[in-house]
């Protein structure tokens, strides 16, 4: 019987970390998608011409393409130095979790 709770609690951290593993590839995807929207968003930003002739539509796109892409980079950022920290110690946690013995102690 201790040897099935033992197996148990071990494969509970084992799904555990599978989870986590997943959520943090999920988390690079993100990154990796924020990231490419914020250059495109500032490249495209910066290649619509500067002139005084604009017209306010054209404007608005160019700043709101500058301030979309700097988001994006926020976000990207804010999710690798925040979120994926989270995950990462509890990565840690758990495979500390799994290599650690388990005893068992009876009343008497």
């Amino acid at each position: 019987m201790e040897a099935d709770s033992s197996a148990t609690i071990k494969n509970n951290f084992r799904m555990k970390l599978f989870f986590i593993n997943q959520d943090l590839k999920q988390n690079n995807k993100k990154i990796m998608t924020y990231i490419l929207m914020g250059i495109t968003f500032l490249i495209t930003a910066y290649l619509i011409p500067e002139s005084e002739d604009l017209s306010l539509l054209i404007s608005l796109l160019m700043e709101g393409l500058f301030v979309g892409g700097w988001v994006f980079l926020w976000e990207a950022f804010s999710i690798f130095f925040f979120g994926s920290r989270e995950l990462k110690d509890k990565k840690k946690r758990y495979f500390r979790y799994l290599e650690s013995d388990i005893l068992f102690k009876y009343r008497e």
